[in-house]
């Protein structure tokens, strides 16, 4: 199954401190009362829905620590617990936190799956390692399986859609969609295999802007 763009938490928020390395800008930035309310709402219940998906089941856990690379991020360092079904071997969610200070949270995804084990609904927040102000990304993505073909919607904890994908194949065609927040007009999804795709996709985060 592929991974979702915003879930390589891993690699996401590497690149994120590499992009931006040189970052007292960064250690200074300003974000509005709202927005750091609700993202940090959003990132709380996300965790929480990460701790009812591992509450009354039998878990397998993996671990993993290292270290940020990065001007900003030199000297932080990380554990990396992913938590696993244990009878069907599906990832429920992964939790990053900072390795000598565990209160504080780094990363969390969860992971929701339909009968058949697809990732249907994914939800993370992450935070970077000096600043727990709020979350500097925060993503929702609802994803719709279509015979050979698999689409998803991200959305941010605002409600703004940011990101679209759909990959596989359709009329003997391979298909490979992949769109930021500014590509996404009457240009790009004009085509048959873009509404293939995407037709039945909620256009809005709807009720998920709370995580269940």
């Amino acid at each position: 199954m592929q991974i979702p763009r915003m879930l390589t938490g891993v690699v996401l928020l590497c690149t994120a401190l590499s992009v931006w390395a040189s970052s007292e800008q960064m250690k200074t930035m300003d974000v509005d009362d709202d927005h750091v309310t609700s993202w940090n709402r959003f990132a709380s219940r996300t965790y929480d829905l990460h701790q009812r998906q591992i509450a009354g089941r039998t878990i397998r856990r993996t671990e993993v620590a290292g270290q940020y690379n990065g001007t900003a991020a030199r000297g932080f360092s990380y554990i990396e617990t992913s938590y696993y079904d244990a009878q069907t071997d599906l990832l429920l969610s992964r939790v990053r936190v900072d390795r000598d200070r565990p209160k504080i949270l780094h990363i969390v995804e969860v992971f929701i799956h339909d009968e058949q084990g697809r990732v249907i609904r994914d939800y993370a927040a992450i935070y970077l390692p000096w600043s727990q102000n709020a979350p500097m990304r925060t993503t929702i993505n609802v994803h719709q399986y279509n015979r050979d073909l698999h689409a998803y919607r991200q959305f941010n904890a605002s409600g703004v859609r940011v990101y679209e994908q759909c990959k596989g194949m359709h009329a003997g065609a391979r298909v490979d969609i992949s769109l930021e927040q500014q590509d996404i007009g009457p240009a790009t999804t004009a085509s048959d295999a873009y509404r293939i795709c995407f037709e039945g996709v909620q256009q809005t985060a709807g009720v998920y802007l709370s995580p269940q």
